[in-house]
């Protein structure tokens, strides 16, 4: 009797536990061995095959997903590699049974690593490399349903076409393309879970260069002559970059250059090496700059909006050492005129210190000269204090501007500035033309305006312009009236800057314009 009372109990205390049962029999052991051991179940065998028991049964459906952990993106060499788990869910009635009974929570049958049961063959295939799938962990759920649900770590690298003309705002669209090794698409329809998100990334880890936005799939027939289709679907990762290096340390810089560049025209045009040092750092950096950007991508042959932004600059860069050249060729043209009017000075130096002409009435300048004749000027010539060549000079450019035998403030003015290198404007012309007459006792006109010189004043007046020179300075002096090259480093001054701003605007607009 007490026998039978514990065998009672422990048939009680076994129904109200959380077991298996199979074939009326309660256990807690894996129902492997009830299921697909021995011959009971035939791994080669699609499970559609084994229901219908045709070898034209329908396809199996089987999901996709893939849990990503981390990724990284190769610009270099194009090339994804991702870590994570491939994820493919199918379901196969061989493999339905029922719950488990008293249990407080779900019971899945996970299978043992090496039970042998059919699995979709899907691979990567536009894999690069990838790590052995039985090196790493793996498992296969089963629910009562027949719904298998297997997972394995997958540590791969895949081909990523990436196209960087937007470089650095570009956004790049990697894929993982999963399709069967040996299954036609009338024996496997290979889908994703969803078509917005095949890519679960939730707890990925971020990447420094690239930010994850979305997910997305593809799915599609492929042909493989002469062997057949087969479903393919491309889970695609949607990544843009984040342009945060790219601005701080290759836009902002290249813009800080140009300032360096602009900050040059400010330097005395005749300090050759500070000028020179200026223009040129900026474009060797530049191109360090531009070097540094290749060097982290394929060599393309389509434009990159961070190469062409670089190339601008450089363009503009090499424009100032364009500009200082021409400053230097107008420095030479003003010189050379410099030391002519230099040779005209040393000239009435050299007939200063000579003896007094025999007839003293030759070498006066009074009122009475105004109208002397440019027969008489070229008769004195053995005593005029220009030599001959330099006379002859003199004369074709008084002839060059005169009107009516005489010169004004207008005409001196060009003639010194081009001829003599000294750089006055009209109104100042006209002051030292009124001063020469002053300190020559000549009529000075009660209207400045109406100043004029003949030749042999206008030739006095050159040789001995110091003399009569009132002193103001380049800056005083009109636009028109200053040196060609300090023009030039003027213009460069004022519109430098807004030029390069309004080119790199235009690219900017016409690069977003054809995007």
């Amino acid at each position: 009797r007490s026998a039978a009372v514990v065998a009672a109990a422990a048939v009680a205390r076994c129904e109200e536990e959380c077991v298996w049962r199979w074939n009326e029999t309660a256990s807690v052991r894996t129902l492997e061995d009830e299921i697909i051991g021995g011959d009971k179940y035939d791994s080669t065998v699609r499970p559609e095959v084994a229901a219908f028991d045709r070898l034209d049964a329908p396809p199996d459906e089987v999901v996709v997903q893939f849990y990503m952990v981390s990724f990284g993106l190769d610009e270099l060499t194009q090339v994804l590699s991702a870590r994570g788990y491939l994820r493919q869910y199918w379901r196969d009635e061989r493999l339905r049974h029922d719950e488990p009974e008293n249990c407080s929570s779900t019971q899945e049958w996970i299978l043992r690593k090496n039970a042998s049961i059919w699995r979709p063959d899907v691979f990567g295939e536009n894999m690069r490399d990838w790590s052995d799938r039985e090196t790493f962990s793996s498992g296969t759920w089963i629910y009562p349903n027949g719904s298998v649900f297997d997972s394995f770590y997958l540590n791969a690298d895949f081909e990523c076409e990436i196209r960087i003309e937007e470089l650095p705002f570009d956004d790049q669209v990697c894929s993982i393309r999963v399709s069967s090794y040996t299954h036609y698409s009338h024996q496997i329809a290979i889908r994703a879970p969803s078509l917005e998100q095949p890519i679960v990334f939730q707890d990925a880890k971020p990447h420094n260069v690239w930010r994850v936005d979305r997910s997305s799939a593809r799915e599609f027939r492929k042909e493989y002559p002469p062997f057949g289709s087969y479903d393919i679907v491309d889970l695609n990762l949607h990544l843009s970059r984040k342009s945060r290096f790219h601005v701080l340390y290759s836009m902002l810089p290249a813009a800080l250059l140009l300032v360096m560049n602009w900050t040059g025209f400010f330097v005395d045009r005749n300090a050759a090496p500070a000028r020179v040092t200026i223009a040129l750092i900026p474009l060797l950096t530049l191109r360090l700059l531009l070097n540094s950007v290749f060097a982290r991508v394929e060599t393309v042959s389509y434009d990159i909006y961070l190469a062409s932004y670089l190339n601008i600059a450089m363009l503009l860069s090499a424009a100032c050492v364009v500009q200082y050249a021409v400053v230097q060729a107008l420095i030479h043209r003003e010189r050379e005129a410099l030391r002519r009017r230099q040779n005209l000075d040393r000239h009435r130096q050299r007939k200063q210190q000579q003896p007094p002409l025999a007839d003293p009435e030759d070498s006066k300048v009074s009122s009475a000269d105004d109208d002397i004749s440019p027969e008489r000027a070229f008769a004195d010539i053995s005593r005029d204090p220009v030599a001959e060549s330099d006379l002859v000079y003199l004369r074709k450019i008084f002839d060059r501007h005169q009107v009516d035998g005489k010169i004004d403030p207008a005409a001196l003015s060009l003639i010194m500035r081009y001829h003599f290198g000294v750089y006055v404007d009209q109104r100042c012309a006209r002051d030292t033309m009124l001063s020469f007459r002053f300190v020559n006792r000549l009529r000075v006109p009660r209207n400045p305006h109406l100043v004029r010189l003949n030749f042999p004043h206008f030739r006095d007046f050159v040789t001995n312009y110091d003399a009569y020179d009132i002193g103001r300075d380049e800056s005083e002096q009109h636009f028109a009236a200053k040196p060609a090259s300090l023009k030039v480093d003027l213009l460069a001054r004022a519109f430098f800057l807004p030029a390069a701003v309004l080119i790199f605007g235009l690219h900017y607009a016409i690069w977003v314009g054809t995007s």
